[in-house]
């Protein structure tokens, strides 16, 4: 077990390496750190099971330390050591990433060890939970590709023909066989909408222009199509060498920015939106944004009734990538997935989808 901690008290330091000796499953490698940079240059070259943290340090103070130290910690398990019984600061650290808190008035008699034990097996299981929803979300995705293709190469393909033997009937008929010619035009208009209707349910499976020419011009096309609807100035800025390790990942992105796009049209009273699909060396980025009339952000992402904004938060984990929804109330608001390109998990879809 590799254990990171950041701790510029060397007393208190101490004090949480006795606490560990001997008390951890696994023969501990303690790394301690006096200051926040110095631990985050530590976690981006090397990979901690778990990070112990005070929060008040020398070039970061409060919760501000713990969303950092979140934002490269990785897997490793984070727990915030308070320097008061504060149940509001241990309340929000969790709130920002924490796994869990403790006081540091209360290190003796095994509660370290007992914190960092709890801790890593409740973050064991809702990873398991999260991977189960993201294997139903992978099984979901392969069998709406396996149907779309169907419907457009069987379906859609009868139904096409049956329309134009149709048409050809009802120009051969001679104008004076009225019920004849009445029928068969009923025929036609059923066929056409039977069409329609398939046409509109495989482009719910599987749009097709995401199939044919990749996400780029999927998104391009999708951003037209909200501004002809809507009559909102939607800009599209796509890279059309962005690096989609599968059709899974570029089906959830699509699927996201749907999602975002709805809700912006519905809910921000905004007059421009911009979608945005962008790469670095390291990772792909979505990004959906309005100028409409905003909210706030906290307190609708915890809800449990925002369906939508759990949907696109589940697809962004699913292709091993983080969803971050950032607005103010008069500010407009930002969906953001950032995708790592070298995600394991990314990796795993892909082989599943290649399998």
């Amino acid at each position: 077990m590799r254990l990171l901690l950041v701790e510029d008290d060397q007393v208190d330091a101490s004090r949480v390496r006795r606490e560990l000796f001997g008390r951890v499953p696994d023969p501990a490698v303690v790394c301690v750190f006096a200051s926040l940079q110095e631990a985050i240059n530590q976690l981006e070259s090397t990979d901690f099971d778990i990070v112990l943290t005070d929060l008040n340090l020398p070039d970061s103070q409060g919760v501000e330390t713990v969303k950092q130290l979140v934002d490269v910690a990785g897997d490793a398990v984070v727990i915030v050591l308070t320097g008061t019984d504060d149940e509001e600061l241990g309340a929000a650290a969790i709130s920002c990433g924490a796994h869990d808190y403790l006081c540091k008035d209360y290190l003796g008699e095994d509660h370290l060890a007992r914190t960092i034990r709890h801790a890593v097996e409740r973050d064991r299981l809702l990873r398991e939970r999260e991977e189960a929803r993201e294997e139903l979300l992978v099984a979901t995705t392969q069998e709406q590709l396996r149907i779309g293709r169907e419907l457009h190469d069987g379906i859609c393909q009868l139904q096409t023909a049956a329309l134009t033997k149709a048409e050809e009937l009802l120009a051969k008929l001679a104008p004076a066989d009225g019920s004849a010619v009445a029928q068969t035009t009923e025929l036609v208009e059923i066929l056409s909408k039977i069409r329609t209707e398939v046409r509109a349910a495989v482009q719910d499976l599987v749009p097709p222009e995401l199939a044919k020419h990749g996400l780029p011009s999927a998104l391009s096309k999708l951003t037209r199509q909200w501004h002809n609807t809507n009559g909102i100035r939607c800009l599209c800025d796509v890279s059309k060498s962005v690096p989609l390790p599968s059709q899974h990942v570029a089906l959830q992105l699509y699927r996201i920015s749907q999602e975002a796009l709805h809700n912006a049209v519905r809910h921000s009273q905004a007059d421009r939106i911009n979608l945005a699909l962008l790469s670095t060396d390291r990772a792909i980025k979505l990004q959906v944004q309005d100028n409409g009339c905003g909210f706030n952000a906290k307190r609708l992402v915890s809800s449990q009734n925002q369906l939508g904004i759990r949907s696109m938060g589940q697809r962004a984990t699913a292709i091993g990538g983080k969803l971050t929804i950032q607005s103010q109330p008069g500010r407009g608001t930002a969906v953001i997935c950032v995708v790592p390109i070298s995600s394991c998990r990314a990796r795993a879809r892909q082989q599943q989808l290649s399998a």
